[in-house]
């Protein structure tokens, strides 16, 4: 039980007391961050969440709903292995450029604000090219550190 609650609950990962300072303190300052953003959004979006949709709190729920997954599937690609993780990067690079591709489909994509970036997929509308960033981040760190390496062994 205690193993489940450690993926569900963020704040409370018994191990994180054996990472390195500085993973501590990104872990911390990323929940700083999150929270400074919940407030933020949460004053910029009061009035007009009640204006449009009858509940005050509408987009902070469901922005809450999200740092929840968001924070869960932390949790777990933390705790998984590294080539483990490698690995979720080329697979996620090639789902969310096809994710990106199928906004351009007629039908499919749904037009926002006059750009057609986003799909609707059940009451969820996500937007693949925001999803995309963090796994071309990965796979371009795969690359330079394979650069890097090669060009480490030919000086030695």
């Amino acid at each position: 039980m205690a193993s489940i609650v450690r993926f569900l609950l963020p704040f409370y990962d018994p191990s994180a007391q054996t990472w390195s300072f500085e993973a501590r303190a990104l872990r911390w300052l990323t929940f700083l961050w999150l929270s400074v953003g919940l407030v933020v959004m949460f004053s910029a979006s009061y009035v007009a969440a009640g204006a449009e949709r009858g509940d005050n709190l509408y987009f902070f729920k469901g922005q809450l709903v999200w740092i929840f997954l968001g924070l869960t599937c932390f949790n777990i690609l933390v705790h998984s292995s590294m080539r483990y993780a490698l690995g979720l990067a080329d697979w996620g690079i090639m789902i969310f450029l096809g994710l990106i591709l199928a906004t351009l489909i007629p039908g499919i994509g749904t037009t926002v604000n006059g750009a057609t970036r986003w799909l609707v997929i059940g009451p969820a509308a996500i937007q693949p090219s925001e999803m995309i960033k963090p796994k071309s981040t990965c796979q371009t760190l795969i690359h330079l550190l394979l650069a890097f390496s090669r060009s480490a062994a030919a000086f030695h």
